[in-house]
């Protein structure tokens, strides 16, 4: 009777040389697409025609510039054709080196074609922790026949774990609203269970029958805030919304027009940022901004021990100055 070999222990990702530790467990499935070629006696079994690893996993909430830029790489910067950007629509999703680390069996996984094809949600919360899941896909080498050992990845020697953790900067806070140029009670709107950035990201995958997926594309980004405000009465969600009442210096959504189409009246309007802000511990300002922005949807509830806002979502626009595609989200941290 074969006795068992027990495989457990923590572990961490090195995404493009950036160190990602993570609240629970790494989830790695290899997972493979087949077809099944038919006859008269039946079907004569599965056959390749793909393969590819995700990986699944909750990074810790460590909320820094670095690890930001690595889990959310797409929509938070100005892009151009012209510049072979690597965030625009269209191209290369799993063109960097992830590794992962098992600590105490002591081996890594190296995959040289992999990406992030899921951002995490942005949670800005005293509750919660600042990511919430996310995913990263490797693919084959095309450069390589996919018979070869490292075609998709290699596991080998040594595993580290580094110096990157540090609760300090794992960050749980109340934040704050602005919107626009707006005031009192708009430049500083609460939430009662915190704020939900979710960047929306997708892609699509490029099959050939050589190789299989032969590479991942972005197709879009599509970040959407949302938010219970917790300061604001029901006259004030009309406002913010552009529905039924219009107040001074700005005119009701009309049919036709982006949500994100800015404060105004006429032909003028003037784009309106979504600017959430708080300060840690450490004294660190931290700001995540969704640009060029408008609420679109609200829900309320009403009853007894609820609170009448239930959720505002807020989503953005593509903005562009000069054909150069403008980010969508950002985050700075002074």
């Amino acid at each position: 009777m074969p006795l068992p070999t027990i495989i457990q222990g923590p572990c961490k990702i090195v995404l493009d040389s950036g160190d990602i530790y993570t609240e629970g467990d790494i989830t790695l499935k290899r997972s493979r697409e087949t077809f099944n070629p038919k006859s008269q006696l039946g079907n004569l079994g599965a056959r390749l025609k793909s393969e590819k690893v995700v990986l699944s996993f909750k990074p810790v909430g460590i909320l820094t510039a670095a690890v930001f830029g690595k889990v959310c790489p797409y929509g938070t910067a100005a892009e151009t054709v012209a510049s072979g950007a690597s965030a625009m629509p269209g191209f290369p999703v799993c063109t960097k080196t992830v590794v992962v680390h098992s600590i105490i069996q002591d081996n890594k996984w190296t995959f040289t074609k992999a990406g992030v094809t899921k951002m995490p949600t942005l949670n800005l919360s005293a509750g919660n922790t600042a990511f919430g899941d996310m995913e990263i896909t490797c693919i084959g080498d095309v450069s390589k026949q996919p018979d070869a050992a490292d075609f998709l990845g290699v596991i080998s020697a040594t595993a580290e774990w580094g110096t990157g953790m540090a609760e300090q900067t794992i960050v749980t806070l109340p934040w704050s609203l602005a919107v626009g140029g707006r005031t009192t009670p708009f430049d500083a709107v609460g939430a009662q269970e915190g704020f939900e950035l979710d960047p929306g990201m997708s892609v699509k995958e490029i099959m050939d029958e050589n190789v299989g997926i032969a590479s991942i594309v972005l197709e879009n980004v599509e970040p959407k805030l949302k938010f219970a405000p917790n300061n604001l009465t029901s006259l004030q969600i009309d406002e913010l919304l552009g529905w039924g009442v219009a107040f001074a210096g700005n005119a009701n959504l009309k049919p036709g027009q982006a949500i994100g189409r800015g404060f105004g009246t006429g032909a003028s309007y003037a784009a309106e940022n979504f600017v959430l802000t708080a300060t840690d511990h450490a004294g660190r300002v931290l700001t995540v901004s969704l640009y060029a922005a408008g609420a679109q949807d609200y829900d309320a509830t009403f009853g007894v021990g609820t609170h009448q806002h239930r959720m505002v979502q807020v989503v953005p626009r593509q903005a562009f100055t000069s054909g150069v595609k403008q980010k969508m989200f950002d985050l700075a941290i002074a």
